[in-house]
């Protein structure tokens, strides 16, 4: 216990807990964790210093932004109040991780 406590500082991944007409949740904790488990090795893949993987992983990430709706769930918001902010800016995403790790 006392690591994960250590490890408290990162920030948990989530996706947007925009609602549907009925109440739930638009996206499952189940979907979250099956696209972690989809962009994990691709992101793995950027930090390798060898061999052309880290770009082959950018040009996968490129793709999965522009040709499919992967990141969907990351760019849609709620609005938590009629004036305050949307959740979104108190979240981090897999679209957020992903802009990172290319940036390193």
């Amino acid at each position: 216990q006392a690591c994960f406590d250590a490890m408290s500082f990162i920030p948990s991944i989530e996706c947007s807990r925009k609602a549907t007409k009925d109440g739930t949740s638009m996206y499952s904790e189940s979907f979250l964790q099956s696209r972690v488990t989809v962009i994990t090795p691709i992101l793995t893949s950027c930090y390798m210093s060898q061999g052309g993987s880290a770009l082959m992983a950018v040009e996968g990430l490129t793709s999965l932004l522009n040709e499919t709706n992967f990141f969907l769930p990351d760019a849609t918001y709620e609005v938590t109040s009629m004036n305050g902010p949307d959740e979104s800016s108190f979240r981090l995403t897999l679209l957020d991780l992903s802009i990172q790790v290319v940036c390193d």
